[in-house]
């Protein structure tokens, strides 16, 4: 059985192809994969925990499956919100080749996705990125939106800004410069593209704040409890768009704006699949939005991108007779 740590993922997911493996994976759209289950956990006092299992399987031939353990708390303790590992087995067999470490995989997954709608959602003339988020997932967001399109500006909010500094001095250890936004509601209006993924509860985003022209990417919110933005913003938007049909009835963004017809049905652009195969035609001075919540067809074409990449020849041979 192979281990590959997070490094190892990281390094063996350049962007350009991993954005390639996914994006052939969602084209294809053959892969099975049933509803994520998502169990909500209590936790000790105000916390509150989620599992989230993710299987999906390439015909009989691979199956993966992803556990994630989300905690509203972890942040306190110096750890990720999110904690995760992927299993890859024989589809015949059932025998485990490979155990992956998830964090990696999930956030560089989730940018990957992320940057395959904004190339047909996005200006082709952006030039200011602002990522709200300090965590794994939005610097994997930065990362991989500087290494898609060449922004004069991009800018980091956290509402504690000593981790956005943090995220900011990472991202240039990878050779992305970055810098500290002290004022979002100015920032946001300044910004051809926001990318959010935060575990908010409550809108950090308003609508009031946009500039015509801009695309939103919304990555945070996975329950219905969870918020990103608020009505104003979803009522601004010229098209929505989102990573399943799942995100619908699952993140708060779109449950509560659907409910109370700010988000009305006829704005609904579809899935990524859709996005992809069907691009739209893109206004200049349209708000654009892109939801995504997670599936696990992008986590299997990740994993076995993964593991191409980073397994010695004999591996490969071996792993390739199976």
């Amino acid at each position: 059985m192979i281990q590959l740590t997070n490094e190892q993922v990281r390094e063996a997911t350049p962007w350009p192809t991993l954005i390639a493996a996914i994006e052939d994976a969602v084209l294809a759209n053959a892969t099975g994969a049933p509803p994520r289950a998502s169990f909500e956990l209590v936790a000790e006092g105000s916390a509150t925990g989620h599992l989230l299992l993710m299987p999906a399987w390439q015909g009989t031939s691979v199956i993966g499956v992803k556990t994630v353990m989300f905690r509203t708390d972890n942040p306190r303790f110096g750890l990720a919100s999110h904690s995760a590992n992927y299993i890859l087995m024989d589809g015949r067999s059932g025998e485990v080749l490979a155990v992956l470490d998830g964090e990696a995989l999930t956030a560089r997954r989730t940018a990957a996705i992320s940057i395959i709608a904004a190339k047909r959602l996005m200006r082709t003339d952006a030039t200011r990125l602002l990522v709200i988020g300090a965590g794994p997932v939005a610097r994997a967001l930065a990362s991989a939106y500087a290494s898609f399109h060449a922004f004069d500006t991009i800018e980091i909010y956290a509402r504690d800004a000593d981790r956005a500094a943090a995220a900011v001095a990472e991202l240039a250890d990878d050779g992305v410069s970055a810098t500290v936004c002290r004022d979002l509601p100015l920032s946001a209006g300044r910004a051809d593209v926001i990318s959010m993924a935060t575990s908010a509860r409550a809108p950090v985003l308003k609508g009031a704040w946009l500039s015509d022209g801009t695309h939103v990417d919304l990555v945070g919110s996975f329950t219905p409890e969870m918020r990103e933005v608020d009505d104003a913003l979803i009522a601004r938007a010229a098209s929505v768009w989102v990573d399943t049909d799942v995100a619908l009835g699952e993140s708060g963004d779109l449950v509560h704006s659907l409910a109370n017809g700010t988000l009305a049905p006829s704005v609904l652009g579809g899935s990524i699949h859709d996005l992809v195969t069907n691009p739209p035609h893109r206004s200049r001075d349209a708000i654009t939005l892109f939801k995504a919540v997670g599936f696990a067809l992008p986590d299997l074409a990740a994993a076995q991108c993964t593991l191409a990449m980073a397994v010695q020849p004999a591996q490969r041979a071996v792993l390739g007779q199976r």
